[in-house]
């Protein structure tokens, strides 16, 4: 954690048409003061805030903040419960790769989990046990165009992508046209 604060610290907030920028402007000013609400929530919540938490003050315009990281005493904090769509990060010390999946898994959303591990049997058991609709691994992200992408529970419901995207944006219809007139039995007439 000590390594992941440092580098923490180290990342380029800035404009994302500059090629030295590592993370642009949050979208809205609304869902920015989402996401530092949680960082205040660290504190209320008996949770650790180990960097971040602010509005970045070397931008002036825009809607950048610092990235974050918390130590959370617990699954049960709301920084690991819920959807928070930003550079923020929980940690959570487990000691078992069970223990790992029931932290996973206890959680009422399951859009995209992470694995980052180089022992391709924990990769194997990990993804399968873990209930989300993507699993990512070793990337911290990869979008499969070709692939569905979706979640499970109540995050990400549905699929879009492939096949997938295909049936859900599509209605199909069936016209039948001749290629010529048709004589046809007309009915009631003699």
């Amino acid at each position: 954690m000590a390594e992941f604060i440092e580098r923490t610290k180290q990342i380029v907030v800035g404009d994302p048409l500059k090629d030295e920028t590592e993370i642009g402007p949050i979208a809205s000013k609304r869902h920015m003061e989402r996401i530092l609400s949680f960082a205040d929530l660290t504190v209320k919540d008996g949770d650790k805030l180990l960097v971040g938490g602010h509005k970045s003050d070397i931008h002036e315009k825009g809607y950048f903040m610092e990235p974050t990281a918390v130590l959370a005493k617990s699954n049960k904090s709301r920084v690991c419960q819920e959807e928070i769509f930003g550079p923020f990060a929980s940690f959570i010390p487990f000691r078992s790769e069970d223990e790992a999946i029931e932290i996973a898994n206890d959680t009422e959303f399951g859009l995209v989990s992470y694995i980052w591990s180089d022992h391709m049997p924990t990769i194997m058991n990990m993804s399968e046990a873990m209930r989300s609709g993507v699993v990512w691994v070793n990337t911290p992200m990869m979008r499969e165009l070709r692939a569905p992408f979706g979640g499970f529970k109540n995050s990400g419901v549905a699929r879009e992508g492939g096949y997938s995207c295909e049936q859900f944006y599509t209605e199909e219809k069936t016209i039948s046209l001749p290629k010529s007139p048709l004589n046809l039995r007309k009915f009631g007439s003699r």
